[in-house]
């Protein structure tokens, strides 16, 4: 095979080239450390540094090889092309099932997203990074029907320490499961300060998002809603559509103040009232 496919397939065809070739693309190294840091024999070193040097990708000075420009190149390509196919790979069979709008995206968008998945031994790991990723912003906005307790429990850790903001707009659901929960007290007392802004959204709300600092992560479920993937990227172009989605929601839902929540955190329908009476969430 020549071309352009024959150099691709040169360097996909074995592991030790693609391997020696990232290597040296982290700066200069010896025969010896080539070795060390790829597991290739010396047989195969041999074989592959002179396939390097009849490209000119590579030049050897005091018993140490580097990259040539035209090498870098090379090196910047393929890494590159693997990023995406690894990319590719983790979306297949998620892409129909991102949020609304995603599907217009083009996919070089979350080329270099850090994706999540949901494993047989940790369904959950999609949420438990999205706790992770809370827990380390200075300031979340989140647009979501359900605040599982590792995301609870990290806004808490946040907001208790001063050391994070969250604005949330949430479905009247998620109000009353938080309510009926140990968070409830905390919660309650947060929305008296400038650390919790809650907004309550009548409207149907698909897909869970959240803003962290500067980077954007969604969450993508299967037909149960049960966790698949969490993607997160700091893309400009989704960032900005986050921001969008976020704010229209925001624009629409109503502000659930302290006391709102405290009567319906107290409500046992002795009042006359349930929990989910369009009288405990406050006008705009």
């Amino acid at each position: 095979m020549k071309g352009a496919l024959g150099e691709i397939n040169f360097l996909a065809d074995s592991p030790h080239r693609s391997a020696i070739l990232a290597r040296l693309h982290e700066g200069p190294c010896t025969r010896a450390g080539l070795g060390a840091a790829t597991g290739a024999s010396s047989a195969t070193l041999s074989r592959v540094l002179r396939a390097f040097e009849r490209r000119e990708w590579i030049a050897r000075t005091d018993q140490r090889y580097e990259l040539t420009p035209l090498g870098a190149f090379v090196a910047v390509g393929f890494e590159t092309l693997l990023q995406w196919m690894e990319t590719e790979q983790q979306l297949q069979g998620l892409w129909k099932r991102m949020p609304t709008g995603l599907l217009a995206f083009d996919p070089q968008w979350v080329a270099d997203a850090t994706i999540t998945l949901s494993r047989r031994d940790d369904p959950l790991a999609p949420m438990d990074r999205a706790a992770e990723i809370e827990r380390g912003a200075a300031r979340s906005r989140v647009l979501t029907y359900a605040l599982p307790e590792p995301c609870l429990s990290a806004h808490r850790h946040g907001i208790t320490t001063g050391t994070h903001r969250v604005e949330a707009v949430i479905t009247r659901d998620v109000v009353r499961t938080v309510a009926g929960t140990a968070h409830a007290p905390w919660f309650g007392d947060a929305l008296s300060t400038d650390r919790l802004e809650v907004f309550v959204s009548d409207s149907d709300v698909p897909h869970v998002i959240g803003i962290n600092d500067d980077a954007v992560y969604f969450g993508v479920t299967d037909e149960r809603g049960a966790p698949l993937a969490l993607i997160e990227t700091g893309d400009e172009t989704v960032f900005t559509w986050a921001e969008w989605i976020f704010e229209t929601y925001r624009r629409e839902a109503v502000v659930l103040t302290p006391e709102t929540f405290s009567r319906l955190a107290d409500a046992d329908g002795s009042d006359g009232h349930s929990p989910s009476d369009p009288e405990l969430i406050v006008e705009k």
